[in-house]
């Protein structure tokens, strides 16, 4: 009975601990300034991060072994960024509606805890 209490148990807290992924990313932006952004996948399979204690929802558009999209907006801004898991590495480009700039693309690495 403890036995199979016990690996209940064990079986719980695995599941809980390895259900949600983080992408720890940090990035040089235009100004050579290092930022650091965690996106985090919850419970239900859907990605946030974290932006002045806001909890900014995220959309994953791609996913497979190798490569995972996703993507912010917010009023005029959208943000896209390729995380590939395999190397570590990130990209992203933002865009701003009614402001004219040349699309910036950003590069960093990830760590997946």
């Amino acid at each position: 009975m403890k036995t199979k209490l016990l690996a209940i148990c064990l079986l719980l807290f695995t599941s809980q601990v390895f259900a949600a992924d983080v992408f720890v990313c940090s990035y040089k932006n235009y100004k050579n300034e290092t930022r650091t952004y965690t996106y985090i996948r919850k419970d239900d399979g859907k990605f946030v991060t974290f932006l002045d204690d806001v909890e900014i929802p995220m959309v994953k558009t791609y996913e497979d072994n190798t490569y995972l999209h996703l993507v912010v907006s917010f009023e005029n801004y959208l943000f896209a960024r390729v995380i590939n898991k395999i190397t570590k590495k990130v990209e992203q480009v933002g865009i701003e509606e009614s402001k004219t700039s040349t699309v910036d693309k950003v590069y960093g690495t990830c760590k997946v805890r």
